[in-house]
This record gives C-alpha cells, structure tokens and sequence, in this order.
C-alpha cells in the first residue's frame, strides 16, 4: 500500500505547482512513506525538490536535514559539505545546525580532513553540543598534526577544563590541551590551563601528575619564572613512580 500510495502522490506532484501548499503536503507524506520503506534516493529526490521549492516552509529545516542524511547514508560526500553549508548560511543559529555539522565532521573524517571535522565538533560543543563532540574535536585537532589546529584545540581544551565536571573527563581533555599548547607554544595559555587543572582538583595518576607538573615546569621555564620553574620540576619528579636513572 505504501508504494501505490507513493505512485499516486508521484503522479498528482507531476500536475501540481511545486511551490504550492498542496504539493508541500503531497511531498511531506511521501518523505513519510519513503523514510518507512528506507528509499534513500525517494527522499533524496523530494527533499530536494521540497527544500528548493517551499523557500518559505516551516518544515524546510527539518526537510534539509533528512535530504543531507540521506546524502551521508549513500555516500555523497561532496554533497553532504556544500548542503551542510547552505544550511548553516539560511539558517544560522538554527536548533538542528548541531545534527547538520555532526554529519559534517563525519563527512570530512571520513575522507581524511581531522582539522575540518574537529573546527565543527568545536562549534558543536561551543553551542552547548554534548561532551563527547568536545573530547572527539580535541583528538581529531591531535590527529590533524597543524600548527593552526593545535592553536584551536588549546583553546577548546581550556574552555572544557573551565566548565566540565571534576572527573577523569576532565583530567583527560587538560592533558591533550597542555601538549597542544605546547606544540603550539602557548605558554602563557598553556601555564592557564595547568593551573586550572590544579585549582579544580581534578583527579590525576601518578603518570599525569609527572606529566602535568613537566609541563608546567617547560611553560614556566620559556616565560622566564625560573623559581617557579625549579619547584615544578622538583614535584614532577619527586612523586613520578618511575625510578630515578
């Protein structure tokens, strides 16, 4: 029933005009059926033809999306970016722009671009995105191995550390963020984000607070506070579980 139905709403669209509030409802319930029976090019096909025609529909948001999922289930990487963008650009602000840049940053991973797909898990968390979208953004910046991604991720590790909870979570987003400081040679930021792990108490083994206290050791060392410098480096060692060489 579902595929006569659908050839039946097919062929009144075919004498309907597509901009007309008739045709937006004929569209709408063939996306339904096609969603029913996994017809990823029907919905492909009227979404399209949906998004471009009902400029004005309250629906056409919702409709963009399922048309760049539909793009991301077969495969299309190239359409899913450029419909992803279009929707961000009529769209700003918009509640779904979070699920359009998701399918973006698996798009763009997927075909082997880390620092695009973590510059939109960033935004993602940015505007109030779940953590793990932040945690994902931060190693995808590590694996894009880029001076600007290391700049980006220290910054996104230092608001993590400011607003997570006081858990391993936390303690782990820190550590990436102080080696990408470092990397980047942020000191300054870098010695920031060390210290808020410390004012926040957050959980650290053995390991991570030799790891920790190195760090803060070489970022106090190139801002020239040398005393500091010497007091880190003492507790980086003094409590390391490795035996001394």
């Amino acid at each position: 029933p579902g595929q006569d139905r659908a050839a039946h709403l097919e062929a009144r669209l075919k004498e309907t005009a597509e901009a007309s509030p008739a045709a937006a409802r004929m569209m709408l319930e063939l996306i339904g059926i096609y969603e029913g029976g996994e017809k990823l090019f029907g919905i492909i096909r009227t979404a399209g033809k949906f998004s471009r025609a009902q400029t004005k529909h309250p629906e056409r948001p919702a409709v963009m999306v399922k048309f760049i999922e539909g793009y991301a289930l077969t495969g299309r990487h190239s359409d899913v970016i450029t419909t992803g963008r279009q929707f961000r650009e009529m769209f700003p602000g918009h509640a779904l722009t979070l699920e359009v840049r998701r399918y973006m940053a698996t798009t763009y991973e997927r075909t082997g671009r880390p620092l695009q797909a973590a510059r939109e898990l960033d935004a993602n968390w940015r505007q109030g995105g779940v953590t793990p979208e932040g945690v994902r953004a931060l190693k995808l910046f590590q694996a894009a191995k880029n001076a600007d991604g290391f700049r980006e991720a220290a910054a996104l590790a230092k608001g993590m550390v400011d607003k997570l909870p006081v858990d391993t979570v936390l303690t782990g987003c820190g550590l990436i963020g102080l080696e990408m400081a470092s990397r980047a040679e942020l000191w300054d930021e870098g010695l920031s984000l060390a210290k808020t792990l410390l004012r926040r108490n957050a959980p650290l083994l053995e390991q991570e607070k030799h790891e920790l206290w190195s760090y803060t050791a070489n970022f106090e060392t190139r801002l020239g506070q040398h005393v500091n410098a010497v007091t880190s480096h003492r507790k980086a060692h003094g409590k390391n579980t490795h035996p001394p060489h």
